[in-house]
């Protein structure tokens, strides 16, 4: 699902994701289908909660449209 969505992301749009573990294999998983497309940002680190935003970015590095 979290693909699903992070693909149809539109041009000023972002998905906040909320776990309890650092969810690195997620990232990894993300980067490698969309490389530097993908701008991940941790908005809270731990130990209790991660919080983090994903935006899909241009090949030209501006949001994806």
């Amino acid at each position: 699902i979290i693909f699903r969505l992070f693909e149809h992301l539109g041009p000023n749009d972002s998905l906040q994701i909320v776990v309890d573990h650092d969810p690195k294999p997620l990232r990894l998983q993300l980067e490698a289908r969309h490389g530097s497309r993908c701008n991940w940002s941790y908005l809270e680190k731990g130990p209790d909660i991660w919080r983090i935003r994903l935006r899909l970015l241009r090949a030209d590095g501006g949001v994806h449209a």
